[in-house]
């Protein structure tokens, strides 16, 4: 009985060793396919100042502030943040992702005749696009104060 017990610790014991022999197989592999090199980043939602939303920033730049929060690049990049202006300029040439330009259509936005006449009312008619005026007082816009 007693062959039998140091017999089933002997097997347990050799299959962990085997699992953890498999193990480190995987993550060698794993480390020598991940060629890309990632810093510890700063991460910070600019609130209002970009249409875009969030930011990140590397060690070096010059947009960094104290108080924010460290994390890896990959979250953020997981998050959906982007490189600052500064940042982009050394990221993009490690990350293909960010090479990619992303174009956003204009909103369409009803403007008014900025028109006045002598007695202060305001036209009510729209403007044309790309112009401060409507079509009746588009010549006053090109006229020259002396």
């Amino acid at each position: 009985m007693n062959s039998f017990v140091l017999m089933g610790e002997m097997s347990r014991i050799a299959a962990g060793i085997c699992f953890l022999m498999v193990m480190s197989l995987k993550v060698s592999a794993q480390s020598s396919s991940d060629t890309t090199t990632f810093k510890e980043i700063v991460a910070f939602t600019t609130r209002g100042v970009n249409a875009s939303g969030a930011r990140y920033h590397i060690d070096g730049c010059r947009y960094l502030k104290n108080g924010q929060i460290h994390v890896d690049e990959r979250l953020a990049l997981q998050r959906g943040l982007l490189p600052c202006s500064i940042c982009l300029k050394d990221r993009s040439k490690v990350l293909p992702i960010l090479r990619e330009k992303k174009i956003y259509s204009k909103k369409v936005v009803f403007r008014k005749c900025v028109f006045k006449t002598k007695s202060g009312a305001k036209c009510e008619r729209p403007a044309i696009e790309e112009y401060r005026y409507c079509k009746i007082h588009e010549g006053r816009g090109k006229k020259v104060r002396k």
